[in-house]
């Protein structure tokens, strides 16, 4: 099981490691078929606060969509 864990670990750290490396080939075929990437030409720095500022937009949208559910319900 630890083999298994370490191995999955390793994989997983290498096949980020490749994706890293490969992300602008990525992105390029990824729009040749009509996808929108969120990639960066950038450091990593600014891809996860991209990522970052992404993730708290929805949330916030999230939040509001909720507050007005529950306050439609109490009225």
């Amino acid at each position: 099981m630890r083999n298994t864990r370490s191995a999955l670990l390793a994989l997983s750290v290498l096949g980020g490691i490749f994706v890293w490396r490969n992300r602008f080939e990525i992105q390029r075929r990824l729009e040749a078929f009509g996808f929108q990437t969120p990639f960066l030409p950038g450091s990593l720095k600014e891809a996860a606060q991209s990522v970052a500022s992404k993730v708290s937009g929805k949330m916030e949208r999230g939040a509001t969509i909720a507050e007005d559910i529950v306050n439609r319900k109490i009225s």
